[in-house]
């Protein structure tokens, strides 16, 4: 088994909260776990993982449980530039300090 690296708590967390939803939403629908595998092409084990957030189990794992349960819509703006708030003050800042490196001044030393 490999060993996974050091991951924050935040995403543990979130991972759990993203596999409680997929349990959630399974049950909901009357599908037991190995009806989910079945659709998903994958181990019951591997299941079992999503639905525990584990942080080995591949994203594209949980994001085809998500859209198998209808869910996928859910998942909308994670990671689009436009949201990222911190990105784009860095991206600003930069574009500053280039304006006014005074690197757009002619001289005629050669």
């Amino acid at each position: 088994m490999r060993s996974s690296p050091q991951v924050p708590g935040i995403v543990h967390r979130e991972l759990a909260r993203i596999g409680a939803g997929v349990a959630t939403a399974r049950l909901r629908r009357n599908m037991s776990q190995q009806e989910l595998a079945d659709r998903l092409g994958v181990s019951i084990h591997t299941v079992r993982a999503v639905e525990a957030g584990r942080t080995g189990t591949a994203i594209g794992t949980y994001l085809h449980a998500l859209w198998v349960l209808d869910l996928l819509p859910t998942v909308e703006g994670v990671a689009d530039p436009a949201l990222d708030q911190v990105g784009r003050a860095y991206e600003a800042s930069d574009r500053r300090r280039r304006a006014g490196s005074g690197r757009g001044t002619m001289d005629d030393d050669f």
